[in-house]
């Protein structure tokens, strides 16, 4: 019995990588914005829209009615929505509609498809002023602050894994990271880490705490090379800066 569940799970798992391969070659698959997504493509933009709401629309689903999401039919439109005045990160967009992440206040972040013709694209300085940068930026379970001195960017950041989840709270199983350092901006960018040149993403054959953030307008767009903190633990993400 116990070799059928470790071959029925083994399959399982088998089939749910295989599934998730076939999305990511799916252009019309779109959960958000991801954090390695190169300058070329990402960009600022504004919900432009005369709705008072525009919602999120679906990718593919498994019925006749949302086979062929994203589509303008009434079964692809989702419940969350966005209202004009929205700044919004973007991606790829795929025929009438744009991938799409936008992060609240409140650091809850919705990823999706938005109808292209309801954003605006906004101009975003390729080199952002230094007064741009300090602050303390946020995404869930993650808070990185910046300041700046003598020209450059001083950074503290700090994450966890695992505090939503009551049961690893009450176990004391919450796994935590950081990292430190002052770096120089060069263009929209900033990279800590000992060795660690913007020119390259991170390194995640090195042992050693990398981490790259990219400013675009109200959002900072960071990747680490997963060597932080604990396991699990990761200042990979979309920030924006409280209190705005």
């Amino acid at each position: 019995m116990k070799k059928r569940m470790r071959k029925a799970f083994a399959i399982a798992v088998v089939l749910g990588f295989a599934a998730t391969v076939a999305q990511a070659a799916d252009k019309r698959w779109c959960s958000g914005v991801s954090e390695s997504s190169g300058d070329d493509t990402l960009r600022i933009a504004r919900i432009a829209s005369k709705a008072p709401r525009v919602h999120f629309v679906s990718n593919p689903g498994d019925t006749e009615k949302t086979r062929d999401c994203p589509s303008a039919a009434a079964p692809c439109r989702e419940r969350a929505f966005l209202v004009p005045g929205d700044e919004v990160l973007v991606d790829e967009v795929e025929g009438d509609f744009a991938c799409v992440s936008f992060v609240s206040n409140r650091v809850a972040e919705t990823g999706g498809w938005i109808p292209r013709d309801a954003i605006e694209t906004l101009p975003v300085q390729p080199v952002p002023r230094p007064q741009d940068w300090p602050g303390t930026w946020k995404r869930i379970e993650a808070t990185i602050k910046l300041k700046l001195r003598d020209g450059k960017v001083e950074a503290e950041g700090e994450a966890v894994w695992g505090s939503r989840d009551p049961v690893r709270v009450r176990n004391g199983a919450v796994h935590s990271g950081g990292f430190d350092g002052t770096a120089a901006p060069e263009g929209n960018r900033l990279a800590f880490g000992e060795g660690y040149s913007v020119k390259d993403f991170p390194d995640r054959n090195k042992s050693d705490c990398q981490v790259l953030l990219r400013h675009f307008g109200r959002y900072l767009v960071v990747e680490d090379n997963q060597h932080c903190g604990g396991a699990n633990v990761s200042f990979s993400g979309i920030y924006v800066r409280a209190g705005r």
